[in-house]
């Protein structure tokens, strides 16, 4: 299987195997095959590389309880290559910015999910595999995006 560059999003019933699909296609299920990233960089021969391109917004995301927001972000910023300005603006835009210095502990279940989609914006990855979005993240995907690309 090939794919090329961009943000995918499933849309299916519950139990249809759209979670265990995209946790394959980020490299995080061991599955038979292999994936090709814009018909050059396989998930099995270049994992390293191919993770490094690749975020993932699980649909209940678990993070540790004692971080806070800006400690996560802050990690996967150094991870992802992300810069000051996204981890300045994915947050003011998704409203979490208020919340940042609390422990993850005592985020509700939508603060949670808006963390997960900035973490998965964060740096210039070049695949976005997206798990159950709400309202909110498709309202603000053109922003992250246009952030992600300029």
């Amino acid at each position: 299987m090939s794919l090329d560059e961009g943000v995918y999003w499933l849309k299916g019933a519950n139990g249809s195997g759209k979670s265990t699909l995209l946790k394959s296609l980020a490299g995080i299920l061991h599955f038979e095959g292999d994936v090709l990233l814009n018909k050059l960089i396989s998930i099995k021969k270049h994992k390293r590389d191919y993770r490094r391109l690749v975020n993932f917004a699980e649909a209940e995301p678990i993070f540790p309880e004692f971080l806070t927001g800006k400690e996560l972000i802050d990690m996967f910023a150094e991870a992802k290559g992300g810069t000051n300005e996204q981890k300045a603006f994915y947050p003011q835009t998704i409203g979490l910015q208020p919340y940042l210095d609390q422990p993850l502990g005592t985020y509700s279940s939508s603060m949670l999910k808006k963390l997960s989609l900035i973490l998965t914006f964060m740096g210039k990855p070049k695949l976005i595999l997206l798990d159950e979005l709400d309202i909110l993240a498709i309202l603000v995907l053109p922003h992250f995006w246009w952030l992600r690309w300029s």
